[in-house]
């Protein structure tokens, strides 16, 4: 990669919804350093930047193949993983792989920007890293399948726009639920979303068919943060991602 060394850097996005896009453009507002460059048409990654981040939660344990195509990704510039559940083990290996930083979706514009700059600038960054000794959703032993199903779950889908999303069968969905659902310990969908929502694990679908319409977070999505709230009222809530 060429260092920009004049103009705003560039920085998109790889698979992220609209909302956390959005997101973004209104952290980056008032910082000229940084321009936000939205995905291609048809939802492809943009090319010509500086910066490309990635959001690698979803992918239990982390998707390395697809890790090393983003790094390597013709004028994507450099790779930051951009997440909730930065763990020292998930920095490790994104680093042994080309990652040129880590950010946690927790930090606040000033520092998302700063760190971010840096990075452009070629340093390597780690921002934001937990302290646990791992996730929830690891210590629950989910598979990387069930994680992402309860994870759909989570951003309102259906279970058939989860088939559609997964490409799986309708019954290898309630399939997945059930094991991920005894693993958790719930037993209906709005636990299963009040669960996801407390440890962050919240997926946006890869791909949804133009056939699956969009109707936006389900109502047990909408119980379940009202549950959350009900339980700490004062608790940052983290986003939901809707289809």
């Amino acid at each position: 990669m060429t260092l920009r060394p004049h103009g705003p850097v560039r920085v998109t996005v790889a698979d992220e919804c609209e909302l956390v896009t959005e997101g973004l453009a209104a952290m980056f507002a008032g910082h000229d350093e940084l321009t936000l460059v939205p995905p291609a048409p048809g939802g492809g990654l943009a090319t010509f930047v500086d910066l490309t981040l990635h959001d690698t939660f979803g992918h239990v344990p982390l998707d390395q193949e697809r890790l090393d195509r983003l790094v390597n990704r013709p004028s994507g510039g450099r790779l930051v993983v951009y997440t909730w559940n930065l763990r020292q083990g998930l920095v490790d290996t994104a680093l042994g792989h080309g990652v040129a930083g880590c950010l946690s979706k927790s930090l606040p514009a000033e520092d998302l920007v700063e760190a971010l700059v840096r990075i452009a600038q070629g340093e390597t960054v780690v921002r934001g890293i937990e302290s646990g000794p791992s996730s929830e959703v690891e210590r629950a032993a989910l598979t990387p399948r069930e994680a992402e199903v309860v994870g759909l779950i989570a951003s309102g889908l259906s279970n058939h726009d989860i088939a559609c999303s997964t490409g799986l069968s309708i019954n290898s969905v309630k399939s997945y639920i059930r094991g991920a659902y005894r693993k958790i310990h719930v037993t209906t969908r709005s636990q299963a979303v009040l669960w996801a929502l407390e440890n962050a694990c919240v997926h946006q679908p890869s791909t949804v068919p133009s056939t699956v319409p969009s109707t936006g977070p389900s109502t047990v999505v909408a119980e379940a943060e009202d549950l959350l709230a009900d339980i700490d009222p004062v608790r940052r809530r983290r986003p939901v991602f809707s289809a």
